[in-house]
């Protein structure tokens, strides 16, 4: 090898030795520090992947675990109350058993039987308390039919549509599709150029009644802005208007939707263009936000039902009703004699709103048919003067036509019902019960009310997107319909089911134990109802009057009609015994199963977690030796980087 200054191999030689010495220290000392022999993926990607695995599998695995707790807990609850419910059952059994004693009084009987039925009621009361975070385990609850009911959560309440405002000419609906002025779209079809574009406003029924008031359009070349407030807030948003390119040698109509989906609005514009023409977005956003055009006004009256509660409330129909009418004669000019001319005294149907499909139906009823006669309007309810109606059949002839209540009747409009209030009408525990409640304003945008008719348990709030006052509200709750049943305003409550609890019993999604809850009260109807035949039929036993039954026996009644009385209900609490015996004995096997479970889940994390242990820890010893290794290595090699940088000196020597 030749002497040489500028280069020292050796020296080299000792930087890389000395280099791989350092880097190896350094990771022996990462891993003594935290105890893992993979800190990131360059360590051992394989492995890094493989314990991430374990790791997730481990996770699941342990909260499985956990979610395996809860359901013993869950069963341990229940059987709780199903020993006791046990323990009174026998007792029950004792009694009926003792009614057969001969030289019992009537009264002494009758104190048995009042025994039974504390304890009846008691089974259901142990039953309706019996819950574990906030589930019901061993009654079911009661819900709205979704399908069947009128009012539910979600139900709209609409005083008027939705619709875009087509009446004048500074107005975007009235150069649309359906406007007056929809002819003339965008007003280009004269220009030079040859093109053409008609567009239509499109309003998402999902979307839009939160959307009413007006709106501004403003153009920055292509870009088209639409300003306005959505729900209370607001708010704009932009999209961009493509260009439309004709073709070279013939007319072409392409249709391009701008989506402001923020609001619910769209513009479906449809463009036409000559031969070899192009109409520009910058053109059209122009037309389109230029002042004859620029204000859009959405128009509408709406609410919703926001949510439903029930509490304790029994499976039946109950109906909601609202007690307005308005009452005033028949103005004499000629615009309202025309009203009436043709018309023969009768009901005739009416809707507010205007439309067959939107607002709450009334009637009207005239009973003299000349230029100046009487009317009554009722039903539906919260009318005023200002209000829309569509005359649906027969008071102006035929057809259909919206007339203004104020045009319908003359002088003071007074209201004969109570303003406001709503009324829930049906039975409870057999008795016919009605509640009534005032309503409150709806005063502001998106204001809300609790609507609570405790006596029934039920309770529901109304959210109001625009301004609705108390007698609107009431007239449009009570007027309700899903268009299944003729009558309006119906809350029909279901029995809930029994609930099929899931608990995840595995690390995967599909690895779950299914544990049932039950019904084990004793009514048949009512808040009590249960779905078990067997303590059904006991509760009526020993409840309800009848031949055979307890429940309605006296000190006239024969020693045969106690005997069979008592007799039936022994044999009905036998059959309850049963079948409380049953479940208990299901629910005891499902605990005994997931203490199993539990105990295989818990070695699988153990031997998942030593696995995986030997991926990612580090092995103490092992690094110690390497660490150990490490720093003798970078001694040596500081010390032989020393030697080799000295080692050019010698050519030193050569030039002396």
């Amino acid at each position: 090898m030749a002497t040489v200054i500028n280069t020292n191999l050796a020296s080299l030689f000792a930087q890389n030795s000395l280099s791989n010495a350092q880097n190896n220290l350094a990771q022996s000392v990462q891993r003594l520090s935290s105890g893992l022999r993979i800190n990131s993926a360059k360590d051992d990607a394989a492995g890094l992947a493989i314990s991430q695995n374990m790791q997730s599998q481990i996770n699941g695995t342990n909260q499985s675990v956990r979610n395996l707790s809860d359901a013993t807990n869950l069963l341990q609850t229940a059987d709780t109350s199903l020993s006791t419910i046990h323990d009174m059952l026998l007792r029950l059994k004792q009694l009926a058993t003792q009614g057969y004693d001969g030289s019992l009084s009537t009264s002494q009987k009758l104190d048995i039987v009042q025994e039974m039925k504390d304890l009846n009621n008691e089974i259901n009361a142990t039953a309706q308390r019996t819950q574990f975070n906030g589930i019901n385990l061993l009654t079911t609850g009661s819900s709205i039919d979704q399908v069947n009911s009128d009012l539910y959560k979600g139900a709209t309440l609409t005083n008027s549509s939705t619709k875009v405002d087509v009446s004048a000419n500074t107005k975007t609906g009235y150069y649309a599709t359906g406007g007056a002025g929809a002819t003339t779209g965008l007003g280009d079809s004269a220009q030079t150029g040859g093109y053409n574009t008609t567009f239509a406003v499109i309003l998402d029924p999902a979307k839009s009644a939160k959307a009413v008031g007006d709106f501004t359009l403003t153009a920055n070349g292509a870009n088209l802005t639409l300003t306005g407030t959505y729900n209370g807030t607001p708010q704009s948003q932009t999209v961009t208007i493509a260009d439309v390119v004709g073709d070279a040698t013939s007319t072409r109509t392409q249709a391009q939707t701008l989506d402001f989906s923020n609001f619910g609005i769209s513009l479906a514009l449809t463009t036409k263009v000559g031969a070899g023409v192009t109409q520009t977005g910058i053109n059209m956003a122009a037309k389109l936000s230029d002042s004859s055009r620029a204000a859009l006004s959405i128009t509408g009256q709406n609410g919703v039902v926001s949510d439903v509660n029930l509490s304790g409330v029994a499976a039946g129909t109950y109906t909601l009703s609202a007690a307005n009418s308005v009452t005033g004669a028949l103005a004499s000019a000629a615009a309202n004699a025309a009203l009436v001319t043709g018309a023969t005294a009768g009901t005739y149907t009416v809707r507010l709103g205007g439309g067959t499909g939107g607002g709450a139906t009334a009637s009207v009823v005239i009973t003299n048919a000349t230029t100046v006669g009487s009317v009554t309007l009722s039903g539906g309810g919260g009318y005023t003067a200002g209000d829309t109606l569509t005359i649906e059949a027969g008071l102006l002839g035929s057809g259909s036509s919206a007339v203004t209540l104020g045009a319908l009747l003359a002088g003071n409009i007074g209201n004969s019902g109570t303003s406001g209030t709503l009324t829930l009408s049906g039975t409870v525990n057999g008795i016919s019960t009605t509640q009534s409640v005032l309503l409150a304003d709806n005063a502001s945008i998106n204001a809300k009310q609790s609507v609570s008719f405790d006596s029934f348990g039920v309770s529901f709030d109304v959210t109001s997107y625009q301004t609705q006052d108390k007698k609107q509200l009431a007239g449009l709750l009570a007027g309700l319909s899903s268009g299944v049943n003729a009558t309006k305003g119906e809350i029909i409550v279901a029995q809930g089911a029994n609930s099929a609890l899931k608990f995840q019993s595995g690390p995967n999604s599909g690895q779950f134990i299914q544990i049932d809850t039950l019904n084990v009260q004793t009514g048949t109807s009512g808040t009590t109802a249960g779905q078990s035949s067997e303590m059904m039929t006991m509760g009526t036993r020993i409840s309800q009057s009848g031949v055979g039954n307890l429940g309605s026996l006296g000190n006239l009644d024969s020693i045969d009609t106690w005997q069979t009385a008592f007799k039936n209900a022994a044999a009905a609490v036998d059959n309850a015994i049963e079948y409380i015996s049953t479940k208990r004995a299901t629910f005891g096997s499902q605990m005994n199963r997931l203490s199993y479970i539990s105990t295989n889940l818990q070695s699988q994390s153990t031997n998942l977690q030593n696995s995986r242990s030997a991926i990612m820890d580090t092995d103490f010893a092992a690094e110690t030796a390497k660490l150990t290794k490490g720093q003798i290595m970078q001694q040596a090699a500081t010390a032989m980087l020393a030697q080799a940088n000295q080692m050019p000196n010698v050519i030193l020597s050569l030039l002396k």
